[in-house]
């Protein structure tokens, strides 16, 4: 996947220079953040009550004490 993205990223530059590559890079990160946002606002929105709104907090809130507790597991792990 990341050799596919640099990939992508060299046939930018070739064809659209070093500007137009960055440019690129940009709105796809702008599209990643605005799919974020129009999920949290379909989970979270103002139709939904507020029991689910907090069933989502805490399910957030458990997801990235997991993957804190993953990221001490992994730095802790002995190669």
């Amino acid at each position: 996947m990341l050799t596919q993205i640099k990939n992508v990223r060299f046939y930018l530059q070739a064809k659209l220079g070093q500007r137009g590559a960055e440019m690129v890079e940009y709105a796809i990160v702008l599209a990643c953040i605005a799919a974020v946002g129009v999920a949290f606002y379909t989970i979270s929105g103002p139709a939904s009550n507020q029991d689910t709104f907090d069933t989502f907090v805490l399910n957030l809130q458990s997801l990235f004490l997991n993957i804190g507790n993953i990221a001490k597991d992994i730095k802790n792990l002995k190669l």
